[in-house]
């Protein structure tokens, strides 16, 4: 019986996976409700890892802890805005997160090649008495637009010259930066 049931069309839980949703995207500027500059209609479909990834995203920049996703409200959330939605476990997720992280250093790798960069240091200390330096480059790019992306955050032993200008050419090393 179930077997039949999962391939009766006319069953109402048996739901085309390729199926695509119609969807009212909503213009940046509000028009009045009937405004045919309103909105357009939009076929989407359902796809597990676009949802990974924005979950991924979603705990990146909203400084979640990893374990965020077995909970029990995170999990009713997904099951009632979309139940073919399994949440990944939070070695899925910190996994996935450095899979985001190398591919995003990459591109940023192909976006610095052959352009001029200036660097700016900040050192600090901690209440803690531990010593912190961030790497910042500074470029612009052939479209003339100002960029700015903070290449290393890292613990440093000291303040002193000798000990930045190691971590300095070791971050840029790292990064296969060879011209300023």
């Amino acid at each position: 019986m179930w077997s039949y049931l999962k391939a009766c069309k006319k069953f109402p839980f048996v739901v085309d996976k390729k199926q695509n949703i119609l969807v009212l995207e909503l213009n940046k500027v509000g028009g009045e409700l009937g405004d045919p500059s309103m909105g357009t209609l939009k076929a989407i479909s359902y796809d597990y890892d676009e949802c990974k990834k924005a979950l991924v995203k979603m705990v990146i920049i909203d400084e979640l802890p990893f374990n965020f996703v077995e909970g029990k409200r995170l999990r009713l959330f997904s099951r009632t805005l979309q139940p073919r939605f399994d949440v990944p476990s939070r070695f899925t997720i910190m996994r996935d997160c450095l899979k985001l992280y190398v591919e995003e250093k990459e591109r940023l790798k192909r976006a610095l090649k052959g352009q001029r960069l200036c660097l700016i240091t900040d050192t600090r200390t901690s209440i803690q008495n531990i010593n912190y330096m961030s790497l910042t480059a500074h470029w612009i790019d052939n479209e003339w637009n100002l960029h700015k992306k903070i290449l290393n955050f890292c613990q440093v032993s000291n303040h002193m010259g000798e000990t930045i200008g190691q971590v300095i050419e070791n971050c840029l090393l790292d990064w296969g930066i060879n011209k300023l």
